[in-house]
This record gives C-alpha cells, structure tokens and sequence, in this order.
C-alpha cells in the first residue's frame, strides 16, 4: 500500500514541500466526554516533523465532534442539514424558528460547533414531528416552537418530556433537571 503524499504549502517554512499523510489512533476528550477513540491525520515534511494539515487545520477537531455525537447520540452535521432542506427552509429561517442565531445553526450543519443538549433534543422532536405528519405543525402558528414550548408553568417537564423521548439516555436528565426554564427567560439560552 503507497502512501498517501501531497504537496503543502506551509507558512511556517515559507516553501511547498511533498507532505505524507499519517494516521494515529488518539484518545481524545471533548466536553464531558472522555477517551473518545478519534483516527487523526497528520502529515510528515521531508524533515520527519509532523504537521497539521495546513489546508484544514480543524480536520481533527471536526473528528473529535463526529464521535462525541456518536457517544451522545446526537444528530450529526448532514442529518440537521439535510432535515432543514426537507422542511424547504433556509438557514436563517431554521434557525429563527429554533431561537438561534444563523451564524450557530451553521456552524453546527458545517461540524465546525457542538450543538447543546437542548438543541439535540429540538433536532430530533422536530425530525420526529416531520416525519410522522410531513410538517412541522407547531410552525404552522404564529408561535415559533421554541416559545411554543416555553410557555406555561409546565416548560421543565415538558422539556425533560422531549428528552426523555428523543434521547432516553438517563446520565443526562440529571443534567436537564437542572435546566431551569421560565417564560421570562430568553429563548437563546437553550
């Protein structure tokens, strides 16, 4: 097997060189989550160090975030994506009904950010609503669904009802029970 091989310009040195590519086994942690087995890629100059990629230097960051979703069964970056373009919705739009910034929704679609747990749980009800009735019913209203959610003395329960069924992982309501919502609380914080 050949390996793999490239020609990198690297600032550092202020010359191209022919790159060849290497792969480690590394046990990283992401958030709360430790020893995630990632299979990061570097690239070795003719000198033998051992660099980054110069043209994507967030390549093992952006591995890191596929196995911490994977540990925390949380949607990744082309599901959220791909279930934004069923609905017909522009970023900015999705965004604006789940009550964050378009700037984060793309981040999270590009693996460049982690979404939170309350985000998670808001993908995959509102994947699950889609899926069952072709629509987001709850968007049909003048009300987006995260206020929709918000209102009431009941928004705890009913979002640790979310959770419970999207992502039945019970290490987590502990976490969620102390997510405390009231109806004065600014959307953003989920």
């Amino acid at each position: 097997m050949k390996n793999e091989t490239r020609i990198f310009y690297n600032i550092e040195k202020d010359k191209s060189e022919s790159y060849t590519k290497v792969e480690r086994l590394e046990s990283v942690k992401v958030k709360d989550v430790d020893h995630l087995l990632i299979a990061a890629i570097y690239w070795r100059d003719p000198a033998g160090e051992v660099w980054l990629n110069p043209d994507d230097p967030l390549e093992n960051v952006r591995a890191s975030f596929t196995e911490y979703r994977k540990a925390k069964h949380y949607l990744q970056p082309i599901e959220i994506r791909r279930l934004r373009q069923a609905l017909g919705l522009s970023l900015n739009k999705f965004a604006r009904n789940l009550g964050m910034g378009p700037s984060s929704l793309s981040q999270i679609e590009n693996n460049l950010k982690l979404q939170n747990k309350e985000q998670d749980v808001l993908f995959k009800s509102i994947r699950s609503e889609f899926r069952v009735t072709g629509e987001v019913q709850s968007w049909n209203t003048a009300q987006d669904p995260i206020s929709k959610l918000l209102t009431g003395n009941d928004s705890e329960l009913q979002m640790t009802q979310l959770t419970a069924k999207y992502d039945p992982d019970d290490s987590e309501m502990k976490q969620l029970k102390q997510f405390k919502l009231s109806h004065n609380e600014e959307v953003s914080a989920i």
